[in-house]
């Protein structure tokens, strides 16, 4: 089922942009969104750990450091990786003059991720707008929204749009968007290298280097990642779940799954039961 997120009534048109409210939140428990939509813009930086994030069916990997921005309207998804599962400090805010001013960002250009940025830099510029907001009066929500324009200028500045990226990173955004659309079918490192004009050997270079992985491993935990949402979402056996999330043998599903999760497939349906 979609989810729909609004803005509050009196948010929507009070002041050019506006903080509405923020938070942190430890994904250990592997706590996903969508897919989904906002009406709302939200940032998210990540603390530590990593996991992706899909907007409009394009799926982007995020590290730790890493910012996504959930835009209004657009259909998302976003979730943990079940190895190095996230924790991330998140704000939102909505306003007139939100958008004009995200477009003086990398993130209306170069889309809804911003590479990584230091945590000694970014995280009390986060803390700082919670804290100011941290009550119901007026003046609380004017300093945290004051705050969010200095958050929002150091984007304009570390994030700056139209800067030319390297081109090896669009060659991993391909990859994982073909991953997305394939993975549930039988799918090799030689699939993925052929379908972007690569060879193997760079598509291995380009992903240790962006991502800190391997193509195979990447793969394994996006079929995993799958796998646990529909787990703790539906009632198909173990076996099904593998075949549908592009495991052909059921041990080894179960193999690759133990690895990752710590848990076996039935360990994990038990322990995330779906929710009323």
């Amino acid at each position: 089922m979609m989810e729909l997120i609004n803005a509050p009534g009196w948010a929507r048109n009070v002041y050019p942009v506006t903080y509405l409210s923020g938070n942190t939140q430890d994904c250990a428990d592997l706590h996903s969104f969508g897919p989904g939509m906002r009406e709302i813009y939200i940032l998210h930086y990540v603390l530590r750990g990593r996991g992706v994030f899909e907007e409009n069916g394009r799926a982007y990997p995020v590290e730790t450091g890493g910012t996504f921005l959930v835009r209004p309207q657009a259909i998302i998804r976003y979730a943990p990786d079940p190895a190095d599962p996230w924790e991330y400090i998140w704000v939102d805010f909505c306003g007139s003059e939100a958008a004009a001013l995200l477009r003086q960002t990398g993130f209306s250009s170069r889309g809804p991720v911003a590479p990584p940025l230091p945590r000694e830099e970014m995280e009390p510029l986060y803390r700082r707008i919670l804290a100011a907001g941290d009550g119901h009066k007026e003046y609380h929500q004017a300093r945290a929204t004051g705050y969010l324009h200095v958050l929002l200028s150091t984007y304009m500045e570390k994030f700056p749009p139209d800067r030319p990226m390297d081109d090896g990173y669009g060659y991993v955004q391909s990859a994982l968007q073909f991953i997305t659309t394939r993975y549930h079918r039988p799918l090799s490192v030689e699939d993925i290298a052929v379908h972007l004009g690569i060879s193997r050997t760079h598509l291995y270079r380009l992903f240790h280097r962006f991502l800190a992985v391997s193509p195979n491993e990447y793969l394994a935990r996006f079929r995993v990642q799958s796998a646990c949402a529909m787990l703790s979402s539906s009632n198909l056996s173990v076996k099904s779940i593998a075949h549908a999330v592009g495991y052909e043998d059921q041990l080894y599903f179960s193999k690759v799954f133990r690895r990752l999760t710590g848990e076996t497939p039935t360990g994990y349906r038990q322990s995330h039961p779906p929710a009323e």
